[in-house]
């Protein structure tokens, strides 16, 4: 719960300085471009060197990982495109940040901004949060062939001797995956492996999510079990790759949601799908990985 209400505090302190940013642009008249903005403090990889990240094989200081992504519903893919809600502005409302699909971007206007990749970075320091104390910090970020969307999200992974277990992205349309199970694997990866786990998730997590059925206001808890059932091959743009196949399911007061991944020892979750409460399916495709030390 601690780690949910940090990550959350930390989105709408960001979220604050960027509307700040746009009101102030707006009364001057200036040109409003919110790709590529100034990263701001607690965005930034400072502080004192995080030495949970010494012995990880995968979450490599530094190390960034580029997803692409699908977002299908009834059978059809749907782009994300991300942009401020005037409205909301006005009333000094916060999220103000909102989003929704498109089939294409084919005719989107030039102040909404449709996500196309999105980048994990691994940081290498402390950033001065006692978040750093427990796990390694990372960072999302989302992008398009232009630049990247706004600012991103910290979080964090834990690896070590007996797991590797991963926040997602879980900003926009990516919000309804806080209802699934998160990527984990547990070591030693053989098939037939399994474990449980339960997880509680307080309302401020569920703000975002856009799901007119879901009760916001009171705490869920989930479920979980995992499942590892294969050893296989799967093509990428890295190549064919040999990973371990985990399936997982959430079970509560909540319908059941899933999560299938492909874990390689190497570039870790080479593959994530979610299936959604809401009968969505999210596809996380692992693209590159690249060594920035």
């Amino acid at each position: 719960m601690i780690l949910h209400n940090y990550i959350r505090n930390t989105f709408h302190s960001c979220l604050l300085i960027y509307v700040f940013i746009f009101t102030t642009m707006k009364v001057l008249g200036q040109k409003i471009n919110l790709y590529n903005m100034p990263t701001p403090e607690m965005l930034k990889d400072i502080g004192d060197d995080n030495n949970l990240n010494l012995d990880n094989k995968v979450f490599l200081s530094k190390r960034e990982f580029i997803y692409s992504y699908k977002f299908i519903n009834s059978n059809k893919n749907k782009i994300c495109v991300v942009f401020l809600d005037q409205k909301c502005i006005d009333e000094n409302r916060k999220d103000c940040i909102n989003w929704s699909l498109h089939n294409s971007i084919k005719g989107i206007p030039d102040w909404q901004y449709p996500i196309k990749n999105i980048r994990l970075y691994v940081f290498s320091k402390k950033s001065n949060t006692s978040l750093s104390n427990s796990q390694t910090l990372i960072k999302y970020e989302y992008y398009n062939e232009i630049g990247q969307v706004f600012f991103g999200e910290r979080t964090g992974v834990v690896e070590d001797s007996t797991r590797v277990f991963l926040h997602q992205p879980r900003q926009y349309v990516f919000a309804i995956t806080e209802l699934n199970p998160f990527p984990e694997i547990r070591f030693p990866l053989t098939i037939g492996k399994e474990w449980k786990s339960i997880t509680t998730i307080p309302p401020l997590m569920l703000e975002t999510i856009k799901y007119d059925a879901l009760n916001k206001t009171d705490f869920i808890s989930r479920n979980l079990t995992y499942k590892v059932v294969d050893k296989t091959k799967i093509k990428s743009k890295l190549g064919k790759i040999t990973c371990f196949k985990i399936e997982a399911n959430a079970e509560g007061t909540l319908k059941k949601t899933s999560m299938i991944a492909y874990f390689n020892d190497k570039f870790g979750f080479v593959k994530i799908i979610f299936n959604n409460l809401d009968g969505s399916v999210i596809i996380l495709n692992l693209d590159s990985v690249k060594n920035t030390i």
